[in-house]
């Protein structure tokens, strides 16, 4: 199975950054790295839900004669092939278009500029867009390349939750990398009703390096066990009234408190192809 992982190319030196954790994820997993480099603000990529209109700031057409030099210096770097992603003629909304047929999606924290005083921690309102909407899972790093040798995954007992556990499980073993489940005892359940949940979803623990349960607490608490170099696996997809803002209490703890690489799955992501 071959994961195409797509890159919008910011021509800065955070968007090299961006790039390397890409590349590098890209290398781990032996697969196909694709990258657009912009030639407009503005563009369009057509997912199976609904369409997204993706707004770039501006650093993202500076200096475009030397964008694909600084690209494929990085990429040299880090030993990665890469595929250029070209947008098709304009379509019904007079925008160019991008082919959303790929299997992970790299993304910065922001790619519109805030004018509202944007915490650096925080993930923008275009970005959280296409994660909703996209088929594929996104990996959004800290914002410097953050190394990661592990898997550390969330799982609530959700049939979401359960969608973010099979990408872990699948990129476990795909790397032969060690996974840490993590559950989070809540609402008086019992840790036999997760592994049941789990049983009758054709899963099992033995996919599993380990698997933790903690007992009602802080979630601080959880976070602070986090290993530095864990690739962190969880759900995206709040409930509630405000659910285009927030990705689930717990997701929003893990993005505003955490410098580790993240892989968020959104509400229309497809299940992984073992």
């Amino acid at each position: 199975m071959n994961l195409d992982v797509f890159h919008i190319f910011r021509n800065t030196p955070l968007g090299k950054e961006t790039l390397r954790q890409a590349a590098d994820f890209t290398k781990k997993i032996h697969s196909t790295l694709h990258v657009y480099i912009p030639e407009f603000d503005r563009f369009m990529i057509y997912f199976d839900r609904a369409p997204v209109e993706i707004k770039l700031d501006k650093t993202y057409l500076y200096s475009p004669e030397t964008a694909f030099d600084n690209m494929q210096k990085v990429l040299e770097e880090m030993q990665v092939p890469v595929k250029m992603v070209h947008s098709k003629t304009k379509t019904g909304s007079n925008l160019p278009d991008i082919n959303p047929d790929f299997d992970i999606i790299s993304l910065p924290r922001v790619m519109a500029e805030n004018r509202g005083g944007f915490l650096g921690t925080a993930i923008g309102r275009g970005v959280r867009s296409l994660i909703k909407a996209s088929g594929a899972p996104a990996i959004i790093g800290p914002g410097r390349f953050a190394e990661w040798n592990r898997i550390w995954a969330f799982y609530g007992g959700s049939q979401h939750a359960l969608k973010a556990l099979k990408w872990a499980v699948v990129l476990a073993h795909r790397l032969n990398y060690q996974l840490v489940v993590n559950t989070v005892l809540e609402n008086d359940r019992p840790e036999s009703y997760y592994r049941q949940l789990l049983s009758e979803n054709g899963l099992s623990e033995v996919d599993f390096t380990e698997w933790r349960f903690w007992p009602k607490q802080p979630f601080i608490n959880v976070m602070n066990q986090i290993p530095r170099d864990a690739l962190i696996i969880i759900g995206a997809y709040g409930h509630g009234a405000i659910r285009e803002r927030l990705m689930g209490s717990k997701t929003e703890m893990i993005i505003h408190n955490n410098a580790n690489l993240l892989m968020l799955i959104g509400e229309n992501c497809q299940e992984p192809q073992q």
